[in-house]
């Protein structure tokens, strides 16, 4: 299956980081991460390609499963014409003797025809089963690593700040102080 990693627009989103305050470089780092996260993801055609595929098997194992039973068909009509003709020819042995045939014979087939839908579906169950658990499983993956990634990112990023916001803060006070002062005298 061709993957097609979902759109992202990266001059948006640099323009969005670096307008809220986050250097280019960082920004770019950013952007390089999500876009690497993103190729990863499965896309809404992965899943319905996946789903295609399966509705596919499933609908070829109905082919079959109508192919058997026309073959089935076909062999018991074949069965049932040529005993017909020997109990035609009037011997009531034969024809005693055919009926338990024809009775035995369609036994094994209807056996043989439930024997072989209990396979299939079976076997369609199984592959659709395992196909989804892998889709979920991949996909319960590449989220958690992703907002494990952008976790790490936005705590790196806050602590930053944090720390910018300590390095200012003094200044600030004093200026705070210094304009209280000044209106203190000013206002009496």
């Amino acid at each position: 299956m061709k993957k097609h990693p979902p759109k992202f627009d990266t001059l948006a989103a640099m323009k969005r980081l670096t307008e809220a305050g986050i250097s280019t470089d960082q920004a770019e780092a950013h952007i390089e991460t999500i876009a690497e996260s993103a190729k990863e993801l499965a896309t809404k055609s992965d899943l319905e390609q996946t789903k295609k595929t399966l509705g596919a098997k499933i609908e070829q194992g109905n082919v079959k499963l109508e192919q058997v039973n026309q073959f089935l068909s076909y062999r018991l009509d074949t069965l049932e014409t040529n005993l017909t003709k020997e109990i035609a020819a009037g011997d009531s042995r034969v024809e005693a003797n055919l009926t338990k045939k024809i009775e035995s014979s369609h036994s094994a087939l209807s056996k043989e025809i439930a024997a072989s839908v209990s396979k299939i579906e079976a076997n369609l169950t199984k592959e659709i089963a395992a196909s989804f658990s892998r889709v979920e499983a991949n996909l319960t993956k590449e989220i958690v690593a992703s907002v494990s990634r952008v976790e790490t990112t936005l705590t790196e990023k806050i602590e930053m700040n944090f720390y910018k916001l300590l390095a200012i803060l003094p200044a600030a006070m004093a200026s705070l102080y210094a304009l209280y002062s000044y209106l203190k005298d000013k206002l009496g």
